[in-house]
């Protein structure tokens, strides 16, 4: 790790990866998040973000054989 990186890391709490999801990924990840939203209401609840960040822990596999 780099210096500036790890210094950034003290700061933030975090490290930045770049971009580690194709925006094809991405779309995939949004509406799996959106469909089980809608479909499962009663388990959540609104915080102040309407989506996740896209390094959250996801539920299903990615299938893009479809």
């Amino acid at each position: 790790m780099k210096d500036e990186a790890y210094q950034f890391f003290q700061e933030n709490g975090y490290v930045s990866l770049g971009k580690i999801l194709t925006d094809r990924e991405v779309d995939y990840y949004l509406d799996l998040y959106d469909h089980d939203r809608e479909q499962k209401q009663a388990f959540w609840f609104d915080l102040a973000l309407t989506r996740p960040s896209i390094t959250m822990s996801w539920p299903a596999p990615l299938n893009l054989t479809n």
